[in-house]
């Protein structure tokens, strides 16, 4: 990957996204007052300074994105919250990309 025709990035796509940003868990609900129901668990609190919330959606970055998805499927469950979306997403090329050139 060039940046102002030097090489910031270099390898096979898979060792890139390896080094590169975290994985994220990205959690829906169905209104706004169902995501604040869930960010005021008490156990979420091991996963607040790595989240992000808008209008009715949560996005969480993850280190371990099996644990942390595992985690938030628990907590779901505890508290007999149904998401209308919750999907593992991988980092892209372009989020990788503003990541090194900031």
């Amino acid at each position: 990957v060039l940046n102002k025709g030097k090489i910031v990035l270099s390898g096979a796509i898979s060792d890139i996204k390896a080094k590169g940003s975290k994985e994220k868990v990205l959690v829906e609900f169905k209104d706004e007052s169902e995501l604040q129901q869930f960010v005021q668990i008490p156990e979420f609190k091991e996963l607040k300074e790595h989240a992000q919330a808008d209008n009715a959606t949560l996005m969480v970055s993850a280190m371990d994105l099996q644990a942390t998805f595992t985690y938030i499927m628990i907590l779901l469950t505890d508290h007999h919250l149904v998401p209308r979306k919750l999907e593992a997403i991988e980092p892209t090329l372009e989020d990788l990309f503003m990541e090194v050139v900031g």
